[in-house]
């Protein structure tokens, strides 16, 4: 294989894996942002209930069927989480997939084998990644029809548990992509390139001896 094709494959393996180690960091640092999120706002227990009589919006949040101190601090966490979701996650996410998948366009082109198995993995985490993001969506109209004064209480507990439900899948489907990530990094790093032919290599000049 001539060196110049090696040399460019080397770049695209640096390619892939800074992508795909920038994607599993920013689900495992959005994971972490969750979770601190919630349990900071649920520690500082913030009102959203306007003290003043007959002041309240018509579309202000509902807590009856939930303990003050818990649902209020839910409801601000949740909207939080859901704007890092749309505004960090899902930017970074897209231009590791690009990154990644210029990177393994380049090594291909060198080592077709490995195409198949790190293009298999890139795919896998791109499904996960967009049903991750469509649970995220339909878990976002439910935290708003839960809260929302509009919505018949009787119908808020279902709405909660199909809410609980798609959070558990959306857990799932980052798990996953955070391991595709893992095992992209480790194919593509342990997966030797094509050797470099004789005649590629540099002459030896007279007098190296």
């Amino acid at each position: 294989m001539p060196a110049a094709r090696i040399a460019v494959a080397r770049i695209g393996n640096l390619m892939v894996v800074l992508a795909a180690g920038v994607w599993l960091g920013s689900i495992l640092t959005f994971g972490l942002s969750a979770g601190s999120t919630f349990g900071t706002v649920r520690a500082l227990h913030p009102s959203l209930t306007d003290p003043t009589p007959g002041t309240r919006p018509a579309d202000a949040p509902d807590f009856t069927d939930v303990p003050f101190d818990v649902g209020q601090p839910n409801y601000l966490a949740g909207r939080i989480v859901n704007e890092l979701t749309g505004d960090v996650l899902v930017p970074v996410s897209i231009g590791c997939f690009v990154v990644m998948a210029l990177g393994l366009a380049i090594r291909q082109t060198v080592a077709r084998k490995i195409a198949w198995v790190s293009g298999g993995l890139g795919l896998v985490a791109v499904g996960c990644f967009a049903g991750a993001i469509y649970v995220q969506i339909e878990m976002a109209a439910r935290h708003e029809k839960m809260y929302d004064p509009r919505t018949p209480h009787e119908s808020r507990q279902t709405l909660r548990s199909e809410f609980d439900n798609r959070h558990k899948t959306s857990e799932r489907l980052f798990g996953v992509i955070a391991l595709t990530q893992l095992a992209l990094i480790a194919v593509v790093t342990l997966w030797p390139l094509p050797p470099v032919k004789q005649q590629d290599q540099a002459a030896p000049q007279p007098g190296d001896a």
